[in-house]
């Protein structure tokens, strides 16, 4: 398995670009990266401006490219939003390394919602894929493009079909940062979690320390270009049980069903599984941090 010391050897004064710097996924990118002593560029500009991309892409060595329109739900309500951010932003910055920065490594995350309504348990990288929102179809779209240019142009490219991250998100903006996060933070207030239906559907949540030890593991390695990898915790949970155990965890708040919502039933998949096979044999990473674990950190961080 790769090592934290060889990641501090790889990433130290290391030139890495992150876009989406001011997110979830990227605050917490932006913090491990400054601990390995990276030398961290953060592209806070519109992913769509060629000037602002381009000048930010020279001389990079790896582009974690995490700027985007999030939220399957939204997507379908303002699809052309959706389009313009996810595929155009990606293009721009694609064209803009093709032209001036070719040996660049490009790491994507993209989402297990491309693949739509699981058809069996654990889901394969090689699953059919048919996403049920504008979201999945263009992170979708998205994944082809990095594979295109990496064809037709050399550059190295991945694409991380990541489950459902959750971690502290203290000093984040109010926003949605996936459903256990607004759980959390529900149950902090002492409010109500509010579930949609019976809340069986199973998750597979992923701590967000260890995606990103999953995501600079994939940067790092050589022999991961033009990949397309999945990467979620191993511990299986229902959302019902995750609500009731972050109630308990807390001490604080209550779980309340509700019936769905027309617009998050048509993006609802059902059960979800992957399978991280591909990811362990190729890296040798794996998710550490067990759910309840999780979130009695988050809890610690607040």
């Amino acid at each position: 398995m790769v090592n934290i010391p060889d990641l501090a050897n790889f990433y130290k004064n290391l030139p890495v670009l992150i876009t989406g710097s001011s997110g979830f996924i990227g605050q917490h990118l932006v913090h491990k990266l400054r601990a390995l002593s990276a030398q961290i560029t953060t592209l806070t500009a519109d992913i769509r401006d060629r000037q602002s991309v381009t000048r930010a892409i020279i001389g990079q060595k790896i582009i974690f490219h995490l700027a985007g329109h999030s939220g399957a739900v939204a997507s379908n309500s303002d699809p052309l939003k959706d389009m313009h951010i996810n595929c155009g932003g990606l293009l721009t910055l694609l064209e803009a390394c093709r032209d001036f920065n070719s040996g660049v490594k490009v790491v994507f995350p993209s989402t297990r919602l491309v693949y739509g309504h699981p058809q069996y348990l654990p889901v394969a990288e090689t699953h059919p894929t048919h996403p049920t929102s504008i979201y999945g179809i263009h992170k979708l779209t998205a994944e082809n493009y990095l594979k295109l240019f990496a064809d037709l142009y050399g550059l190295t490219t991945v694409s991380l079909r990541i489950t459902n991250p959750y971690g502290p998100v203290k000093g984040l903006k109010k926003r949605s940062y996936g459903i256990l996060n607004i759980f959390m933070q529900l149950a902090l207030a002492g409010e109500t979690i509010t579930i949609y239906g019976d809340g069986k559907q199973l998750r597979d949540f992923i701590y967000i320390d260890d995606l990103i030890n999953a995501m600079l593991i994939v940067g790092q390695s050589v022999q991961i270009s033009n990949h397309v990898l999945n990467v979620s915790g191993e511990q299986i949970i229902s959302l019902q049980e995750a609500a009731n155990e972050i109630v308990s965890v807390i001490g604080r708040g209550r779980v309340e069903h509700v019936p769905w919502p027309t617009e998050t039933q048509q993006v609802e998949t059902g059960d979800f599984v992957a399978d991280i096979t591909k990811i362990k044999e190729l890296t040798g990473w794996q998710p550490q941090i067990e759910f309840k674990v999780g979130l009695q950190q988050i809890l610690d961080s607040e």
